[in-house]
């Protein structure tokens, strides 16, 4: 196997074994803790998640990016890290008890200095990465990160058993930033820069102003919610709704990453023009449709029995928020690789446009339907997405080759294809509650049904992506036979 190959896989089961870890210590810690822990912790965790975008402004991408790398360059790129990261590391500590005192929560002040903590190892840990990420060695990055999340988990999940409530999520999530340090560090190269300087520092930052900000302004859109709620409602509405969000976004990033191999060769290979670009974009937005719509579609229906299943009964409420947001995932992700493509066409600052449009009528529909409660709230998810979907074709337009009118005739068969999946679960749905099956049962029934479900309405309407299916099946069988063949 190639040296790319390798990689490549490396990187795929890097990325799912995280997702896959990710959500078993979430659904045990649903378990161990009450929706008001796990909000107070949220609340913490929210700003610092959203502040991170601008800890490296760019110094890992330049890492990766820069055609020649040497000492200089490295301690460069610590330097602008260091800076940045550890002043608003420094920041956020000495001004936790201002934050607590907003929120009304004295914990959440608590947490903010145990979290400030990461921002000191960060400059390191992101560079060094960077470095391994440039060397393609998915293979040490799937180690580490394995190991330090499994320590981490297991240190959460200890320390809550021994009565540290919310203080259990922050001290884990230390101790695998902790954890991870150390493991880049001993597999990078022996003779890696540790002491930074501050020369190029202006070309790095330029490097990462368009993506920070765009980072800052996308990233608002999980973090602001949990935010508000803190600050007006309860830590225990701040847990519903944070679980009834992350549930949809884990299920939306597993499927979308599973579409990457399938899609985004099509934006490598084919930007020899505009027109060409534009028709790679639209391919690869039929497979990705394809496939997310259906089961965002899906979930809407059953969220309740798995919310119930993944995380117990005492979440019950996140179950008709999670069903809203994933109408409202299914409308965004219409343009899922439109920022890869606005990138490609070398239009980098479209994507601030685009991006500070969309918080805005995000700020604007949390204003307006807050005062609605949780549901409110789910519904400026949707509404945000509307404007969103609007305002992505109209920079598409201005930026790129891109056509609304034959995008859409392209993707009215994912349509058409997710509305038969929508149509046959609520079918299923008033079956299995004809019968009122549990929600294993019923979670049991749909995994096992929908999938060929799926498939078949995929094949019987012709959609694109059972043509590629159908050759993947005949390439593997081609190579089963040779290699039964040769034995």
């Amino acid at each position: 196997m190639s040296e790319i190959r390798k990689a490549l896989l490396h990187s795929i089961l890097n990325s799912y074994s995280l997702k896959v870890l990710a959500i078993a210590s979430s659904v045990i810690v649903a378990r161990l803790l009450t929706p008001s822990e796990v909000g107070t912790y949220a609340i913490a965790s929210s700003l610092i998640v959203w502040l991170s975008e601008i800890k490296l402004m760019g110094a890992n991408l330049y890492i990766i990016r820069e055609k020649n790398i040497d000492t200089n360059k490295i301690r460069s790129s610590l330097g602008v890290s260091i800076i940045l990261s550890w002043l608003i590391g420094f920041i956020l500590f000495f001004s936790s008890t201002i934050i607590a005192d907003f929120f009304a929560n004295r914990d959440v002040g608590n947490i903010i200095k145990i979290l400030a903590a990461t921002f000191i190892l960060s400059p390191y840990t992101s560079v060094y990465q960077a470095l391994l990420t440039r060397k393609l060695k998915f293979n040490i990055l799937l180690r580490i990160n394995i190991a330090s999340s499994i320590i981490s988990i297991t240190i959460t999940i200890l320390l809550i058993l021994y009565g540290f409530s919310f203080y259990s999520l922050a001290l884990g999530f230390l101790s695998r930033e902790i954890i991870y340090f150390f493991g880049i560090r001993f597999n990078t190269h022996k003779g890696t820069p540790v002491i930074p300087n501050f020369h190029n520092s202006s070309k790095i930052i330029k490097l990462g102003l368009y993506s920070s900000t765009s980072g800052l302004l996308r990233k608002a859109q999980f973090t602001f919610p949990d935010l508000l709620i803190g600050r007006f409602g309860t830590t225990a509405q701040v847990g519903i709704f944070s679980k009834g969000l992350g549930f949809v976004e884990f299920v939306n990033e597993a499927v979308s990453s599973g579409t990457t191999p399938i899609s985004l060769p099509y934006l490598s290979k084919n930007n020899q023009s505009p027109a060409a670009m534009e028709l790679a974009y639209r391919k690869a937005s039929v497979f990705s449709t394809a496939l997310i719509w259906p089961v965002l579609a899906v979930v809407s229906v059953f969220a309740k029995p798995a919310i119930i299943v993944l995380f117990g009964n005492q979440w019950i409420e996140a179950a008709p928020l999670a069903a809203i947001i994933a109408i409202s995932v299914i409308i965004k992700e219409a343009h899922l690789y439109s920022n890869q493509y606005i990138v490609a066409s070398s239009k980098e600052h479209f994507l601030i446009i685009k991006d500070a449009l969309i918080f805005l009528a995000f700020i604007i529909s949390l204003v307006l339907y807050f005062r609605y409660s949780l549901i409110g709230l789910a519904y400026s998810y949707l509404l945000t997405s509307l404007f969103s979907l609007m305002i992505t074709t109209l920079i598409l337009k201005m930026a790129t080759n891109f056509s609304a009118k034959i995008f859409i005739k392209s993707i009215i068969p994912s349509l058409n294809l997710t509305i038969i999946c929508l149509i046959f679960s609520e079918i299923l749905k008033r079956a299995i509650d004809h019968f009122s099956l549990n929600p294993y049962l019923t979670i049991s029934i749909v995994a096992l049904i929908m999938p060929i479900f799926w498939l078949s309405a995929a094949t019987l309407t012709r959609h694109a992506i059972s043509h590629e299916i159908k050759d993947i099946i005949n390439k593997i069988m081609s190579k089963f036979k040779k290699q039964k063949d040769k034995n």
